[in-house]
C-alpha cells in the first residue's frame, strides 16, 4: 500500500479518516507491506497484509 493513497480511502463503516500504523515497509519503494489502518471516528481496525488493505465493513466480517 502506498502511503499517499491514504488520502483517498475512508472507513467503510462510518466514513471517518483512517490512521496508518506501518509495521513493515519495503525499503526500495517505501510501500507499506504490513500494518493497520484505524478509524479515527469509530475505532475499527483494518489490517494491511502483503501490501493490501482489507477494508471489509464490520457488518461483513466473520465472527
Amino acid at each position: 500500500m502506498r502511503q499517499d493513497l491514504l488520502d483517498l480511502v475512508c472507513c467503510p463503516d462510518c466514513r471517518g479518516d483512517l490512521r496508518l500504523r506501518a509495521d513493515q515497509t519495503d525499503p526500495a519503494t517505501q510501500e507499506i507491506l504490513e500494518g493497520t489502518l484505524t478509524c479515527a471516528g469509530c475505532g475499527h481496525v483494518f489490517p494491511v497484509e502483503e501490501g493490501i488493505p482489507n477494508l471489509l465493513p464490520a457488518s461483513l466480517e466473520e465472527d
